[in-house]
């Protein structure tokens, strides 16, 4: 490695600019997906920085601060919609395609969902932040299962579906495909 590096965006609400971006994911082809939080929107762009797609525009399923973003192997997006209490799933162009949840700690329901991933099945994994779990939907929104995982703020799946999730307590805890607890990585120190 060279030890070179890019980077793009500046503040603003044009494209390619950004304002509190605080996700940030790919798709299967490179194209690279940031959740822009205050400016309430997803922006693709290639793996170089150039604009691609604003995803999440005003209207009925507009976002509200969204944390996490996430593709499947047909580039479906999947979005923490997180003051909302909702996911989003938008097609690979950006058109909206559904949504799922409501504020609430009943199956399906969710508070405040930051991090959203997908696992080799299709399952979407929600880090459903204040009611400290995890929840498993189908590619379409139906709740499947849950397990507790302390105010989980994002979570990624490796190439076995074991589940890595970070929390604000300095830990990442690794669970099995079916929510089991193997492990905890981490302690709070400098």
């Amino acid at each position: 490695s060279s030890g070179e590096f890019s980077h793009w965006g500046t503040y603003g609400s044009g494209n390619s600019e950004y304002d509190l971006p605080v996700g940030i994911s790919h798709d299967n082809v490179g194209n690279i997906y940031v959740s822009d939080f205050w400016n309430r929107r997803i922006l693709k762009t290639s793996s170089e920085g150039d604009f691609i797609a604003e995803i999440g525009v005003p209207g009925q399923y507009f976002m509200k601060n969204p944390y996490g973003a996430a593709t499947d192997r047909m580039g479906n997006i999947y979005v923490a919609d997180t003051d909302n209490h909702r996911g989003i799933r938008y097609y690979s162009s950006g058109n909206y395609l559904g949504h799922w949840g409501s504020i609430g700690s009943e199956p399906g329901q969710l508070r405040a969902p930051r991090g959203v991933c997908v696992n080799s099945t299709g399952s979407v994994l929600v880090a459903d932040t204040q009611n400290s779990r995890i929840q498993v939907f189908s590619p379409s929104g139906t709740y499947q299962t849950q397990w507790s995982s302390y105010w989980p703020y994002d979570l990624c799946v490796n190439s076995t579906d074991h589940v890595y999730v970070v929390s604000p307590n300095n830990e990442i805890r690794i669970f099995s495909p079916q929510g089991t607890q193997i492990s905890t990585w981490g302690s709070y120190g400098s």
